[in-house]
């Protein structure tokens, strides 16, 4: 995107519109705006300084709280404030009656449950909050299964065996564990 700001000057020197620019670079209309409105790159900048003092569980929660929702066009997911606005809404939201509920918990508690050197409840392995790509929130019961989204059905694991256990309970999913050990077993034997 660094690199969009020379080229994008230029055009509008040029006289190109800025739909025109997007258009041409296939960019989005904030990019365009970001590199030709005054001050703007201030304002960024504080907004990233802003959001980078808030605790790291925050933006977890917020992915927690909503299955990521279908892009409506292919800029969507650069838009991930409106994003994150949608995830919060939606996992309020009954699947089946499509009512918005209240919201069960706050940041602050999932702090107090948690702490700030939480380990996977799946695996045992410790996890560092400041690095939120390594980690997820995961409903023990799955939202798929009847699971709410309470603060008693919220769990953190690694990414990894959050994806493993997809929507499972946690019975089938510790059987699933030690069907693929055997597995591994009986093939290394033979």
């Amino acid at each position: 995107m660094s690199n969009l700001g020379p080229k994008i000057i230029e055009l509008h020197a040029q006289g190109t519109t800025r739909p025109e620019i997007c258009r041409i670079l296939n960019c989005t209309k904030s990019t365009v705006s970001y590199h030709l409105s005054d001050g703007q790159k201030a304002k960024t900048r504080l907004r990233t300084i802003k959001r980078r003092k808030s605790h790291p569980y925050i933006k977890k929660l917020e992915n927690f709280k909503e299955v990521y929702a279908k892009p409506h066009d292919k800029n969507f997911f650069h838009k991930w404030r409106a994003l994150m606005a949608l995830k919060i809404q939606k996992f309020h939201t009954n699947k089946k009656t499509h009512i918005m509920e209240d919201k069960t918990f706050t940041v602050q508690e999932v702090i107090d449950k948690f702490g700030e050197n939480p380990i996977c409840y799946l695996t045992g392995d410790k996890i560092n909050i400041y690095e939120p790509r390594t980690y997820s929130f995961d409903h023990i019961v799955p939202s798929s299964r009847g699971g709410t989204n309470t603060l008693e059905n919220l769990g953190i694991c690694t990414k990894v065996a959050n994806q493993a256990k997809s929507n499972l309970m946690l019975d089938e999913f510790y059987e699933l564990c030690k069907r693929i050990i055997e597995q591994k077993e009986k093939s290394s034997k033979e």
